[in-house]
């Protein structure tokens, strides 16, 4: 990388952090918005379960949340969409209890991490090596990358389709090969230049070849790409018993741990 010079770099506070990190998960293309419940957030898809529907609140509101949950309820009842709601584990513990309280069941929990200050990370070994590839090559492969990440391959095919319709954001796809070209693994990242930070997603390996350094590839190529644009710090969502440990190890910052509640299925 000799005699390349990233862009000029912005400070990031903990407090925007927390703001992006929250913000960051209903990036896409809605079907429609929630202006039932003021300081709702909403990401609706078009595939029609509940893990690709969800809803949360943003940081300015004030706890006053039963009369919006119940608008929200109502909303998705009469559409007969079924969905999740996101909830902060800590400053949103009285909500936790509230959807208990409507039925509302535990789905999974994920933590929100940074890595902050962008650098040039170390190479990794020279059994693997991981680039920017075409968004159509993770196209091609939206079966395999389901298999793994335990969901349907339309909410893949949702999810590489939803930032054609954001203006701001840039989406940038990666592989992963073995050093005879076999490809062995997929992620995403979405570059936020107006907020100075990347968003990593959908990050897989496949079983297969996995302790050989293939994620740690992934991340190490994704980092000098954000590096190289200029931008502050690195975001994630990752499930709190696979993925967050290991981003961990390579130096991610536990910030806001989530719970996912499954709305209960509601009779017309």
């Amino acid at each position: 990388m000799q005699g390349v010079k990233p862009l000029p770099k912005q400070e990031v506070t903990v407090d925007e952090l927390q703001h992006l990190l929250i913000e960051s998960m209903y990036i896409g293309a809605p079907i429609f918005q929630l202006n039932c419940a003021e300081g709702v957030l909403s990401y609706v898809s078009d595939l029609g379960h509940a893990g690709s529907n969800y809803v949360g609140f943003d940081l300015n509101n004030k706890g006053n949340y039963l009369p919006q949950v119940h608008a929200v309820i109502e909303l998705f009842k009469s559409r007969k969409i079924p969905f999740c709601w996101i909830c902060e584990d800590i400053r949103e513990a009285k909500l936790a209890l509230i959807l208990g309280q409507l039925g509302f069941i535990k789905s999974y929990v994920f933590w929100g991490m940074s890595y902050d200050r962008c650098r040039l990370l170390p190479g990794s070994n020279d059994q693997v090596f991981a680039e920017e590839v075409s968004v159509d090559l993770l196209q091609q492969h939206a079966q395999t990358i389901a298999d793994e990440l335990d969901c349907s391959v339309s909410y893949v095919e949702q999810t590489l389709r939803s930032l054609d319709y954001v203006n701001e954001e840039k989406l940038r796809a990666y592989a992963v090969f073995l050093s005879s070209g076999e490809v062995i693994g997929f992620a995403l990242m979405i570059e936020i230049p107006n907020k100075s930070v990347a968003l990593l997603r959908m990050a897989v390996v496949l079983p297969k070849y996995r302790g050989i350094g293939a994620y740690q590839a992934l991340f190490i190529a994704r980092m000098l790409d954000a590096y190289l644009s200029g931008l502050e710090s690195v975001i994630t969502y990752a499930y709190e018993g696979t993925a967050a440990p290991i981003l961990e190890k390579f130096g991610m910052q536990k910030h806001q741990r989530f719970t996912m509640y499954q709305a209960p299925e509601y009779k017309q």
